[in-house]
Formats: structure tokens, C-alpha cells, sequence
């Protein structure tokens, strides 16, 4: 996989790059929210990679290269290969020099425009979601090659969400998406809240903790009575998917770990009583929603093995959950070319190559999976 990404320059397509479509932009449609949609959709579902007929350019988004930074940070630890060091700090680089445009603090969003059910994001409109990620590769990085200046990225990245994505109604608090639009995203309101409280422990400031607590509680409040989470607080976001609940898990579990608060213990055992019985068949093939196998999505496997990990220190077959997952993506969505395959569905499967969604997590999810494994530790060796 890292031979693959190397190969790529850390670029490719995505599944909501659609719009990027010259001919595209080229429409008055481009202007119609219902139009974006389709086009956008369009784009994902299609078993054939239409791209390059649509004339939509190969890219670098910043959230698949911080994962690859986090990933790299992994490898590290696991290898005597100096170039991991290189590598990652050559993206950090990058990232430092591609933040969105018309901000004071660090921030970052996606290299195309995209259309929520919710809003319209053009290319580089800050989100929450890739600032999380660039943030935790820079604090990943800090931790493994030390480097003051990653520290105050990812501590600049707390003074976006305060400035530009803070939100107190009702005598709560929560992190919005995107500047402008104030609708909550559970996942991402509780990893904004791992972030601040990993960033306030690093640098002593325990005013972050005091936040991530209080951003925390907001969404432990709108915890569903079986444990599960809505995907947002919009009418058209009651949905409940796989690696969207396995992000608030990891959250709360880092945000617990990190501060010692235990506030919210039965939430999180809650939550991952629901995720653990709802979204694995008798393989451990991770489905896409509780009652709902398919599609089967890569983004699941890794975010799976991720959750799984994460709860290896309590759960003495976490990890052993962690190496079936990881064991039927091998077989199901592994290509002999290096990279992972997007999804299968009952009757095709889509072997787009994307970079963020499926190679970037599955990076990051493997050198973990092999960062916990002794045996396999002792296998790596220098390129």
C-alpha cells in the first residue's frame, strides 16, 4: 500500500469529486443544489471510473494525506526505515503550505466542490472533519519526531473550531460542519472534542479540556435509548451507519483516556454494545447499516479495525476482532496492483482506487493493526 501511495504522489480521485467535472462547470446546472446531487452520486455508484471522460482532475485532499501522515507515524514505530520520518514530515510540509484560504488559524477543507443533504461546500471551505485529521497527523507526528511547530498547528486548529465552528444554544455547546451552517454532526462534534482535550493536554491549557467536556456531553445527551447515534440532528440525517458510529466510540474512549473524566463510561459502553451486536456478520464482515449489509465499503473495514484497537487494552479479543476484519478486506476488497477496492454490492463491485476514502483509511488502519502486533513487528523491514 505505501508503494502504491508513494507511486501516486498521495493523489487520486474521490468518491464525491464529481463536481470537479469540467463539463460540469461548464452547465448553468451546476448552480441547482438537485443537480450537484446527481451529479455527485452519479459519480460514487457508477462500477466504471467515469472521470477522466467527464474531464474531473486527480487531486491531493488534505484529510487523505493526514491519514497517510498518521499511518506513517505508525510505521515508525514498527520500523527502522528512516524515510517514514521524511515522508511524513515532507506532507506535513504540504499541508502547512495548502490550508484554506481567508482564515487566521490553521484550516483545511476538501480539494472539490461538494453537496451535502445539507449545505454546499466549495473547494477548500474548511471543515470540521479534515481539520480533526490534519490536526491528530500533527500531534502524531509531534509525539514520534517531535517538532514544536506541529504541535501549534494542531493547536491553531483548536482556535478555528472556537472562533469559526463553536456553537452555545440552549445553554449547550456543539462544533458545527462548516463556518455558516449550524447543524450538528454527532461523530465529528465528539472527535472535535478527543482533539481539544489530547491538544489542552499537550500544552497545560485547561480550558480545552473544559470545552471538549462540555461539547462532549452534547452529544452523549442525543444518545439514542439502544446506544446508538443519528448521524446528525437534521430531519434528513436520522440515519445509523457503521464507521459513523465507530468514529463517536473511538472519541469518547480517547477523550476518556486522555483526561481520566469518566462521566461518560455508560455511553460509551452503550454504544459499543450496539455497534458489536448491529454491524458484523458471523465472518466479521463489517455491514454498511444495522439491518442493511450491503454495500460492503472499505471505509467500514478500516474504520472497523480502528474501533476495534481501540478497546485492545479491555477487550482481550479486540484484537483478534481487529485481524478477522482485516483478514476478510484482504480477501474481499485487496487488489494485487496495492490498493483497496471501494465497495461491493449484490451484483458488481466498484474497484475505483480512491485515495481518501479507501487507501488513506485503510493505511492508517493496517500499521496499527501491525503497530499492536508482536509477531508481525519483527517482519518489517527497510525498503
Amino acid at each position: 500500500m505505501r508503494a502504491y501511495l508513494r507511486a501516486q504522489d498521495y493523489s487520486g480521485f474521490d468518491p464525491y469529486d464529481g463536481l470537479q467535472s469540467r463539463i460540469f462547470q461548464a452547465l448553468p446546472l451546476r448552480n441547482w443544489k438537485w443537480a450537484r446531487t446527481v451529479m455527485i452520486q452519479a459519480m460514487k455508484r457508477s462500477p466504471w471510473n467515469l472521470r477522466r471522460f467527464f474531464l474531473i482532475p486527480r487531486g491531493r485532499n488534505p484529510k487523505g494525506v493526514a491519514l497517510c501522515v498518521s499511518a506513517l507515524a505508525h510505521l515508525a514505530r514498527v520500523s527502522s526505515d528512516p524515510s517514514c520520518e521524511e515522508e511524513a514530515r515532507r506532507l506535513l510540509a504540504w499541508l502547512a503550505e495548502h490550508r484554506s484560504p481567508g482564515y487566521a488559524s490553521f484550516c483545511w477543507g476538501y480539494n472539490f466542490d461538494w453537496q451535502s443533504r445539507s449545505f454546499f461546500a466549495p473547494r477548500d471551505t474548511p471543515n470540521l472533519a479534515c481539520c480533526i485529521a490534519v490536526a491528530e497527523a500533527s500531534l502524531d507526528a509531534y509525539q514520534q519526531f517531535g517538532g514544536a511547530p506541529y504541535l501549534q498547528m494542531a493547536r491553531g486548529t483548536c482556535a478555528f473550531f472556537e472562533q469559526h465552528l463553536l456553537v452555545r444554544a440552549g445553554g449547550e455547546a456543539y462544533f458545527r460542519y462548516i463556518p455558516g451552517n449550524e447543524v450538528a454532526f454527532h461523530n465529528v462534534n465528539l472527535l472535535a472534542a478527543a482533539l481539544l482535550a489530547r491538544v489542552g493536554t499537550s500544552t497545560g491549557e485547561p480550558q480545552l479540556l473544559d470545552l471538549a467536556r462540555e461539547v462532549t456531553a452534547f452529544s452523549v445527551r442525543r444518545q439514542n435509548d439502544d446506544g446508538s447515534w443519528f448521524y446528525g440532528e437534521s430531519g434528513n440525517q436520522r440515519w445509523i451507519d457503521n464507521f459513523h458510529t465507530g468514529f463517536s466510540l473511538v472519541a469518547l474512549s480517547r477523550y476518556a483516556r486522555t483526561t481520566g473524566d469518566e462521566s461518560f463510561r455508560r455511553a460509551l459502553e452503550k454504544g459499543r454494545l450496539f455497534w458489536e451486536r448491529n454491524f458484523f456478520d458471523a465472518q466479521g464482515a463489517p455491514k454498511y447499516f444495522p439491518r442493511q449489509t450491503y454495500p460492503l465499503d472499505v471505509h467500514s473495514a478500516a474504520q472497523a479495525i480502528l474501533t476495534h484497537l481501540e478497546f485492545s487494552g479491555e477487550d482481550p479479543q479486540a484484537l483478534e476482532k481487529a485481524r478477522m476484519v482485516a483478514d476478510w478486506a484482504l480477501q474481499r476488497l485487496w487488489s494485487k496492483e496495492g490498493f483497496f477496492y471501494f465497495q461491493i454490492h449484490p451484483l458488481y463491485t466498484i474497484r475505483i482506487p480512491y485515495l481518501r476514502w479507501s487507501q488513506a483509511w485503510m493505511f492508517l488502519a493496517l500499521t496499527a493493526l501491525l503497530e499492536r502486533s508482536p509477531a508481525a513487528n519483527s517482519q518489517i523491514q527497510s525498503p
